[in-house]
């Protein structure tokens, strides 16, 4: 065999020989990784994934996110020690080995408790807002001299003429206590002003977004707060958020709601106003030391027509003139605001009036305009959105115009607005009738969490260890590269 075949069948048998090699030094040692070690404080009380004990490539992204049991809440997350914050997932870069601790603790529920008219009667425990951790509560209605009590209404839904109510306090509640009757009623205390947070500079903000879902009709009637906190995009989970309304134009505020944020940072709470006018509701919370406290507010105008249809327009504009033309079923109103910014307005009608959206028709000062239509049990939630300034805004329920809508029946609106209202309600509310003990409350549905588990990063390190054929072939080129070079030279020499 010649000199040149014998290298050529050198070279192939290093090439397998050390490529083999480097593969199985591959798979059982891999380059550079790094250990992260997750655990739960109560596993009663949550879940994180991923969890344990596991090895990621140097410079990969991991994200861990936190699931939380009914009854508890997600307080926070510990890395090496060191408090992140409450947000439900995570993300690490794993450049070194990390120590992860997700804390979890029993859940404080709250139950806001409201006489309706405030000074129809009263409870005990009084009005206003009550934290339990678990357990049960009982409540007891006393009707002010000459009125009687006209039922309890649980989150919205009827709950019976008892004397007492007992609420089971797994879950953040509303209670009402309905009166009526002419006798002498009792004054009612003078509201504690709600604080509003004062920004921290050096901490981030996150966004406070809610919007309002009014049902259809004056009976029963009830509005429904939908919302989110979050910082990116990424809910902040188990914290308390406050909501307080004032029929006064802001110079005085009742409690309305305190709700614990769910994992993903959403939040529902249900309101039953006892009069019709003009409002304005308060979101606020308070800075946990990560992030900045923060406060939104809205206007809200509700009023019923003769027919006891109840229709409620939400907005960052000042809003006024709400008004319902059953003869010609247009719908009107005010809004104004500082000039130049941007406002939006959601109204919600009874379906009953408004059976297919295709026949509304939205104007502006008398030019058509487009909107949004979502879809909430009963009402439509039409949402439009301007440049502020003073302007009337009418909804022809039964136009034949060619509307101009963006229909989207299955998703929920979000009100993120560009600045707060510019000015007070200018009418205080009127009464509305009694509630009808037959209208419940259907509750949106509460989706079911998947977990996913990361995808590897494509760096270097991490594909190499992806591919130990690829080391091998890389290995075994080299080193018989390092062999052959010398044969060859060698002989070279011998032939001269």
């Amino acid at each position: 065999m010649s000199s040149t075949k014998k290298v050529c069948v050198f070279f192939v048998i290093m090439f397998f020989i050390c490529g083999s090699f480097a593969s199985t030094l591959a798979q059982y040692y891999p380059l550079s990784q790094n250990t992260l070690t997750s655990y739960v404080n109560y596993s009663g009380a949550g879940y994180i994934w991923p969890s344990g004990s596991n090895l990621f490539y140097y410079g990969e992204t991991v994200t861990v996110k936190a699931y939380t049991y009914s009854g508890y809440v997600f307080d926070g997350w510990y890395l090496n020690g060191v408090y992140q914050g409450k947000l439900s997932t995570i993300s690490l870069t794993m450049t070194e080995d990390y120590t992860l601790y997700a804390v979890f603790s029993q859940k404080t529920s709250s139950l806001v408790i409201n006489c309706n008219p405030s000074d129809g009667g009263t409870t005990i425990p009084s009005s206003g807002i009550w934290n339990y951790t678990g357990g049960s509560v009982t409540v007891t209605q006393i009707p002010a001299q000459g009125n009687t009590f006209n039922g309890w209404y649980l989150d919205g839904i009827y709950q019976g003429l008892g004397t007492s109510i007992t609420v089971n306090m797994n879950q953040d509640h509303q209670l009402t206590a309905f009166f009526s009757g002419s006798g002498t009623i009792n004054p009612s205390p003078t509201p504690t002003p709600v604080p509003t947070p004062i920004p921290q500079p050096n901490l981030p903000t996150p966004t406070l977004s809610f919007y309002c879902a009014s049902s259809p009709s004056t009976a029963g009637f009830y509005v429904k707060l939908n919302g989110a906190l979050a910082y990116n995009g990424t809910g902040i989970s188990g914290t308390g958020v406050t909501f307080s309304y004032s029929a006064t134009g802001g110079a005085t505020w009742h409690d309305l709601a305190y709700v614990i944020t769910g994992d993903d940072g959403n939040f529902s709470a249900v309101w039953m106003p006892s009069a019709s006018g003009n409002y304005v509701i308060r979101g606020t919370w308070f800075s946990d030391g990560v992030y900045s406290g923060v406060t939104n507010t809205m206007n809200f105008s509700v009023a019923p027509n003769s027919q006891n249809d109840m229709f409620s327009v939400s907005s960052n504009s000042t809003l006024s003139s709400l008004s319902f033309d059953s003869a010609t079923s247009r719908l009107s109103f005010s809004v104004s605001g500082e000039t130049g910014t941007t406002g939006y307005v959601q109204a919600c009608i009874p379906k009953t009036l408004l059976a297919d959206t295709s026949k509304l028709q939205v104007s502006l000062d008398g030019q058509e305009i487009p909107y949004h239509t979502f879809t909430q049990g009963e009402t439509w939630i039409i949402t439009i959105e301007y440049t502020h300034s003073t302007h009337s805004v009418v909804m022809a329920l039964g136009s034949s115009a060619t509307p101009t809508p963006t229909q989207t029946p299955t998703s929920n609106p979000t009100s993120n607005p560009t600045t707060n209202p510019t000015s007070n309600p200018t009418s205080n509310p009127t009464a509305t009738s009694t509630p009808d003990p037959t209208t419940t409350i259907t509750s949106s549905p509460t989706p079911t969490e998947t977990t996913q588990t990361p995808n590897p990063t494509t760096n270097f390190f991490g594909y190499l260890n992806e591919n130990p054929l690829l080391i091998g072939a890389i290995v075994g080129i080299i080193a018989t590269a390092l062999f052959v070079i010398p044969v060859v030279y060698t002989v070279k020499r011998k032939k001269k």
